[in-house]
């Protein structure tokens, strides 16, 4: 913990001075001095006796073996693996013959018992990383450093190491939902989700109900954190948005405006929607915080917070036998009369998904186009005149031939044919021409329902999906 100006510095470490003599402090005194270790000293509000020095800093594991410092794990932590310190030691050796260095340890978590006298650290966090270094300071003596990060409090009793492990290791792990695979696309979802809840800004909507820590664990273990149908969270939000494809199609769609030269309306959704609410949980950037591409981020999340007004108004006139398994008349009634008339709540991964009513939903309006998307509408104008849409339109779009280019956007397959056809497959001209033959409102045939416009073109084509096991 870096202090903010050389006085603060000189006072937490005489705070560390005038702790209890304990072996370890002694050791931790030495590095004060030297610019490796700096400490803190945090008291506990209304309590000004009651001061725990904190320390953190850079060490090297073969200097505190040679100090004869012991590593002891909290009897409340889990049993240790030797699998897997067996495997990050090999992984180590390897990495150090070819690197010359072991690889990175990270933070190790580690507490100072003060009624304890040895030269023991009792580990919070990194028993598996304190194993591995112990096996390979064992394994070459003193002859290669193992330099690791640590963060080391001292706890006045074992009960108060119990709290201390306790408090660190009440977390929720990372929900793969809120991962995305560029910024731009978080970016966009992020907009999506501020329009949601001001759209619906209800608080019962989106609001975690008040549990024990120990009922939010079982929850969480159960359902990855989400409440009942038809309520909603942010990751609930974000794997909708993702699951969807609609960022995919809303950059179809830009790309589609710039290249028929179209523009005007269909924007505006989230200005529309801020306008309806309080506001629940809106996160607003700061200008210095603005993406890069934050016009493009605005264009494409309205044509997405379009789309998913547009199914939750349509979901309100289904039957609530379409709206998923075991969906009640309550929960029919409730979305109408408490939560604002949204229906994505009832959205779940294997119960109800995007790709089974899709289908239904009425053309997207044509969206506005913004100076990123006049960029983009460049870069496929040139790739028209090699037959491939630009790179703009993305990589996996590039290497379809013009047909299935056109089908992946969303127009029929017969119509692009014939208009491929009609331009002497110039891709950029017949993408011009099949939108103004439908007016800017979509690519399917209207008034056919066998594949219900753009969306289910690609429904068709597409399997459904939920959320993917790998990261990112």
């Amino acid at each position: 913990m870096a202090s903010s100006s050389s006085s603060s510095s000189d006072h937490r470490a005489q705070a560390a001075e005038d702790e209890t003599p304990h072996p370890i402090i002694e050791i931790m005194r030495t590095n004060l001095r030297n610019g490796t270790v700096v400490a803190d000293v945090i008291r506990n509000d209304g309590d000004s006796s009651a001061a725990f020095t904190v320390f953190t800093g850079f060490a090297n594991f073969v200097d505190l073996a040679a100090s004869a410092c012991a590593f002891q794990s909290l009897s409340s932590n889990r049993a240790i693996n030797a699998e897997v310190v067996a495997a990050r030691v090999a992984s180590n050796e390897e990495h150090y013959e070819r690197h010359g260095r072991y690889c990175e340890f990270g933070q190790i978590n580690l507490l100072i018992m003060l009624p304890d006298p040895r030269l023991c650290f009792f580990i919070m966090d990194g028993q598996h990383r304190v194993s591995t270094m112990q096996e390979l300071y064992r394994r070459n003596g003193g002859r290669r450093p193992i330099r690791f990060q640590f963060r080391a409090k001292t706890v006045s009793s074992e009960a108060e190491a119990a709290q201390e492990l306790f408090h660190f290791q009440d977390a929720f792990p990372a929900d793969e939902r809120a991962f995305f695979a560029s910024s731009l696309q978080r970016a966009v979802a992020t907009h999506v989700l501020d329009g949601l809840k001001a759209r619906y800004a209800v608080h019962e909507l989106w609001a975690v109900p008040a549990l024990s820590r120990r009922r939010q664990q079982q929850l969480h273990r159960r359902t990855g954190g989400d409440p009942d149908r038809p309520l909603l969270n942010d990751n609930l939000a974000f794997w909708l948005v993702t699951s969807s494809r609609l960022i995919e199609q809303a950059e179809f769609a830009v790309r589609r405006v710039g290249a028929s030269g179209g523009g005007g309306g269909g924007g505006g959704a989230s200005a529309g929607a801020s306008a309806s609410g309080d506001g629940v949980g809106l996160r607003t950037p700061s200008e210095t915080c603005r993406h890069p591409l934050q016009g493009e981020v605005e264009l494409l999340g309205d044509w997405v917070l379009q789309r998913l007004i547009a199914m939750s108004d349509l979901m309100g006139g289904l039957d609530r036998s379409e709206l998923g398994e075991k969906v009640s008349t309550t929960m029919v009634t409730k979305c109408k009369e408490r939560l604002g008339g949204c229906f994505l709540g009832f959205f779940r991964a294997g119960k109800l998904e995007w790709d089974d009513i899709r289908g239904r939903l009425p053309p997207p309006a044509q969206p506005r186009e913004a100076p990123a998307a006049a960029a983009a509408s460049a870069s496929l104008a040139g790739g028209a005149a090699a037959g491939t849409v630009g790179a703009a339109a993305g990589p996996r779009l590039a290497t379809m031939v013009p047909l299935e280019q056109l089908v992946e956007m969303g127009f029929d397959r017969d119509e692009s044919r014939a208009a491929l056809a009609l331009h002497g497959k110039d891709i950029g001209s017949a993408i011009a021409h099949l939108s103004s033959n439908q007016g800017g409102g979509g690519a399917g045939k209207a008034g056919d329902t066998r594949h219900g416009g753009p969306e289910c073109a690609r429904a068709a084509k597409r399997p459904r999906t939920a959320p993917s096991d790998e990261p990112g």
